[in-house]
C-alpha cells in the first residue's frame, strides 16, 4: 500500500468519510473492492474510491454479517442454555462461579471457531464479489480444513490490523482518520490473498 503515491489521501478520505455513518459502509465497499484487485495479482495501484459503488457494496455486506452475527449469537445461546439458567438462579455463590466457568470455554471456543471461519469467508466472498458467499457452509468448511494453518495465520493477522486501527480511534481522533482506513487496506490485501489460496483449494 505505501508504495501507491495516493495511499494517504485515500486513507483520509475513507477516515473523513468514517467521522459519518455511512462512511463505514464506504469503507467496507473499499476494502472488498482491494481484496477483489488484490486476488488477481494486483496489488497497485491501490483502486479508486467511487462513493456509490463502494457503498452499495459496504452496505450489501453489512447486512449479510448482520445474518451472520446473528446466526453465531443464536447458536452460542443455544449452547450455553444448559447452563444459563443455574448460573442466573446462583448468582453470586460458589455454584455460581463454578457453572460460569464452562460457559467461559464455550463461548471462548465459539468466539475462535466463527473468528476463523468468518475472516474465511469474508476473503472468498470478497473474492468472489458475493457478501452471501459467507453461508456456503459446506464449501468453505473444507477449504478451512485443506488450509487451517494459513487461515489461523490470516485470521490473526486480520484480527491485528483491525485492532491497530481502533487503538487510534480510542488514543485520538486522528486515529479515526488514519490508522483504521490503513489496517482497512492492510486487511483488504490479506482478504484477496487469502480468498486466492481458499479458491486454488476448491479447484
Amino acid at each position: 500500500a505505501f508504495r501507491d503515491e495516493t495511499w494517504f489521501s485515500k486513507c483520509i478520505c475513507i477516515g473523513l468519510l468514517s467521522i459519518v455513518i455511512v462512511g463505514f459502509f464506504v469503507g467496507t465497499g473499499y476494502v472488498a473492492k482491494i481484496a477483489k484487485q488484490t486476488s488477481e495479482g494486483k496489488d497497485l495501484p491501490l483502486p479508486d474510491i467511487d462513493f456509490e459503488e463502494d457503498l452499495k457494496s459496504g452496505l450489501e455486506y453489512f447486512f449479510a454479517l448482520v445474518f451472520y452475527f446473528l446466526i453465531f449469537l443464536s447458536i452460542t445461546l443455544l449452547l450455553i442454555s444448559p447452563w444459563l439458567i443455574p448460573l442466573l438462579s446462583n448468582n453470586g455463590t460458589d455454584n455460581g462461579q463454578l457453572v460460569a466457568v464452562p460457559i467461559n470455554i464455550v463461548v471462548l471456543l465459539l468466539e475462535i471457531v466463527f473468528a476463523i471461519y468468518y475472516c474465511s469467508s469474508l476473503s472468498i466472498a470478497m473474492v468472489e464479489e458475493n457478501p452471501w458467499a459467507i453461508f456456503h457452509f459446506r464449501r468453505t468448511i473444507p477449504m478451512i480444513f485443506k488450509n487451517k494453518w494459513k487461515c489461523l495465520g490470516a485470521s490473526f493477522m486480520i484480527f491485528l490490523f483491525n485492532f491497530i486501527g481502533q487503538i487510534g480511534v480510542w488514543m485520538c481522533f486522528i486515529g479515526l482518520i488514519i490508522t483504521v482506513p490503513l489496517s482497512g487496506l492492510w486487511r483488504g490485501h490479506l482478504y484477496g490473498q487469502m480468498g486466492l489460496i481458499m479458491k486454488e483449494t476448491n479447484k
